[in-house]
């Protein structure tokens, strides 16, 4: 699954002490190649594919899954005291809202971009 990071979530990771900054870039390490090893689990009562993970005990980092892209957009990061009211803000959020038109494009460059590069893939559109 490929990830993509909103200007909001670089900004408010940027904001966090650099301590809190560290443990969230190792834990995106470690949530690559296995994400329950961080406490990923899928938001309940969310009109949306929303999963959160832990950055210790006292920070939250917020994703939002696109299957049809494969893909998931991190949109907040911060205390778990903030990570309440944001959730609480966002509950009826629908999943079109998350993945709005910028956000959808750039996952097709990015797809295009793979397939092209992909050796099996060079003579897919061409007629034969």
């Amino acid at each position: 699954m490929r990830s993509l990071v909103t200007s909001d979530f670089r900004k408010l990771l940027e904001s966090l002490p650099v301590q809190v900054q560290e443990e969230a870039r190792n834990n995106f390490q470690k949530w690559k190649t296995n994400p329950q090893s961080v406490g990923w689990k899928k938001l309940s009562g969310m009109k949306a594919e929303v999963y959160s993970v832990q950055i210790g005990m006292r920070y939250r980092a917020v994703g939002v899954v696109s299957k049809e892209h494969d893909a998931v957009a991190w949109m907040f990061i911060g205390s778990h005291e903030t990570y309440n009211n944001w959730i609480e803000i966002h509950r009826k959020t629908t999943q079109n809202h998350w993945f709005n038109r910028s956000l959808r494009e750039r996952l097709e460059i990015r797809r295009a971009g793979e397939e092209a590069a992909t050796p099996n893939n060079k003579n897919k559109n061409k007629p034969g």
